[in-house]
């Protein structure tokens, strides 16, 4: 069974539950903003939920076995799972999963080749519970084996399957599945992990699968939430009755409190908003003192606007020509932040640079177009037309405006690239 998060496993939940749907809270007094954006999220993630069949399964009863089972972990765990138990519920998940592996009872797909359920059972829980090398082989040497066999399967007419070889390759896959579950436990989550993957293994029940699918589900995603908040905003904390009656709302269609479509554009709303929020906390100083700075320069009479907002003055005018955005040119330039403080420099460095002008920054792309060879020009460039919202390592901070002075010392064309799709070889 793939490891799934609650809103983002790989398929969803679809059934209306007309059966037990009356007994099932699809609506909640929203007191607040976190108690709407949960309620929202819910919603939407319910809806979701709703497109596609789960694994392809359309038996009601597994379903509302499954989501009843979704329900009562999501809400255990607001009550806080404990490791233990936690670490037993991953193990039961991956013991199912080994076992659905094997279900078919071929290895390779290869109906000669079969799969030894109870050695490949026995051989996984010894990796589980820690030991380091069964039948023979370490995690490393299995596959080796197992590759190998696979290789010659595949390269070779007639391969020799002997039956010493066939219980090789059954415990060679045992480690492998094995070592991926147990992967990152400690010895003590070992323990717990292992009780659980025994369980699993022997699960046939299809009932008790969607029941343990929806608690396993139901765990993971609480504590991705927990960790990470909605959306992966830290401040968004989760309220149980909100957002489950937001879940049940958007699998059993119901828009009483609010739409589809509603919650969707409510969960993008106040995920912008805080967002910039957030922008305006950590970086609302270079935002204002970088706006209040070009407004107050773009006063200054030597200094021209373009349509874009790049400013610029110039204190040399060559003569040369200009260059095209798609020329490489040869420059020495000087960078500061509007309080003087210098990023970088070719100047200080005593080397010009040469780079395609259709490769940095907008505002450059822009100002040095302007500029005639031999010509000096100072430019301020707007956050937008410079590094903009992620800045450019620790010397520029995300939305700073940025001054330059530039001086063009040369255009150099680069190398016409040849598309050999239009060579005519014949």
């Amino acid at each position: 069974m793939k490891k799934l998060s609650l809103f983002l496993a790989t398929a969803v939940l679809t059934i209306a539950l007309a059966s037990c749907g009356g007994n099932i809270k699809t609506t909640a007094t929203l007191n607040d903003e976190l108690d709407s954006v949960n309620y929202a999220f819910g919603l939407a993630s319910g809806s979701q939920f709703k497109q596609q069949v789960f694994f392809g399964e359309k038996d009601t009863t597994k379903l509302e076995s499954f989501y009843k089972a979704f329900l009562n972990g999501f809400n255990a765990n607001f009550k806080k799972m404990s490791e233990g138990k936690m670490q037993q519920l991953n193990g039961t998940s991956a013991g199912m999963n080994l076992a659905m592996e094997i279900k078919e009872g071929f290895i390779f797909g290869d109906s000669a080749w079969t799969a030894k359920k109870e050695l490949i059972k026995k051989s996984a829980l010894e990796v589980i519970k820690g030991k380091e090398e069964v039948g023979g082989f370490t995690m490393a040497t299995a596959r080796e084996f197992y590759f190998r066999i696979n290789r010659e399967k595949r390269d070779t007419v007639s391969h020799e399957m002997t039956p010493e070889k066939l219980d090789s390759l059954n415990v060679a896959f045992a480690i492998m599945m094995a070592s991926r579950y147990a992967q990152g436990l400690d010895s003590v989550k070992k323990v717990d992990f292992a009780k659980g993957f025994k369980s699993g293994l022997s699960i046939t029940n299809e009932a008790k699968k969607y029941k343990v699918m929806g608690s396993y589900i139901a765990a993971q995603g609480f504590d991705v939430l927990t960790k990470n908040g909605l959306m992966g905003d830290s401040t968004l904390t989760l309220r149980s009755k909100a957002l489950v009656a937001g879940i049940n709302a958007g699998i059993l269609s119901d828009e009483t409190i609010m739409t589809q479509e509603a919650s969707f554009q409510y969960v993008r709303q106040v995920s912008e908003a805080r967002r910039q929020a957030q922008i305006l906390k950590l970086y609302g100083k270079n935002i204002e003192e970088g706006a209040q700075f070009l407004v107050e320069n773009a006063e200054r009479p030597e200094v021209k606007v373009t349509e874009s907002g790049l400013q610029y003055e110039i204190i040399k005018e060559g003569k040369g020509a200009k260059p095209a955005a798609t020329d490489k040119v040869k420059v020495h330039y000087h960078g500061t932040l509007i309080d003087g403080t210098v990023f970088d420099s070719s100047v200080q460095r005593g080397e010009p640079i040469s780079f395609p002008l259709n490769g940095v920054i907008a505002g450059w792309t822009e100002g040095v177009q302007l500029m005639s060879v031999g010509s000096k020009y100072k430019f301020y460039i707007p956050y937008p037309l410079a590094y903009g919202e992620q800045g450019a390592g620790g010397s520029i901070e995300p939305y700073s405006t940025l001054i330059f002075e530039v001086e063009l010392l040369g255009i150099e064309k680069q190398e016409p690239q040849i598309n050999i799709s239009n060579i005519d070889l014949r």
